[in-house]
């Protein structure tokens, strides 16, 4: 059952995140940003929290949520609707560093090829450059080999602070697993009441 594989606390232990994190790249090796990408000059915690308040809680989860239901359907048809839609919803930037990021997430992804969905991804990317982002990607991968979703969700919300960060290391940022508990604290305790909302009656239990 879903709700068993939900694992959601009202207090999140440095632990229990870092076991998300780790499931967040796939074997990808990139630092590009996706969605988040810091300006140089601003401040980095005040544009983190203006991209979770403006880009994460209100679009990416519900996206990744419905991604994730889809793919462990076996819905690559509405997979691909979905795509289109983050696609429209992206700016012309974002939509160009989310497509990279999406096919280093899909060349990372081997085990995933013969997967119904990720096969089905995986062509329409080679044949359409404009599929394929990186938090559908993202999705449709934990989805197809049911990861947790709350782990999934703080992955990914990792792996767009990790690669909105990457550049900053050469300026003293501190990129640590500490860091991003310690800046992404807001985002994760609204994640409970983000997966109520974007999955309708369904109320998510708390499980070990």
């Amino acid at each position: 059952m879903l709700d068993q594989e939900i694992y959601i606390k009202d207090e999140h232990d440095g632990e229990e995140i870092r076991r998300a994190i780790r499931i967040s790249t796939l074997g990808a090796d990139f630092d590009a940003p996706l969605s988040f990408c810091p300006r140089s000059g601003e401040s980095f915690s005040t544009e983190w929290c203006d991209w979770v308040d403006g880009r994460w809680s209100p679009f990416f989860v519900k996206h990744l949520v419905e991604v994730y239901l889809k793919a462990r359907a076996f819905e690559g048809r509405e997979v691909l609707e979905r795509d289109g839609e983050l696609a429209a919803f992206l700016d012309a930037d974002e939509a160009e560093r989310s497509l990279a990021g999406g096919r280093a997430l899909l060349e990372a992804a081997t085990e995933a090829r013969h997967h119904r969905v990720m096969a089905k991804l995986s062509e329409k990317v080679g044949e359409d450059e404009g599929s394929g982002h990186a938090a559908t990607v993202f999705g449709a991968h934990a989805g197809a080999f049911h990861v947790p979703l709350f782990s999934a969700l703080v992955s990914y919300l990792y792996l767009e602070w990790r690669c909105g960060a990457g550049g900053l290391e050469d300026r003293g940022f501190e990129l640590s697993e500490e860091r991003f508990i310690r800046d992404a604290m807001g985002a994760l305790g609204n994640i409970r009441e983000l997966l109520r909302k974007h999955l309708g009656d369904f109320a998510p239990a708390a499980c070990a």
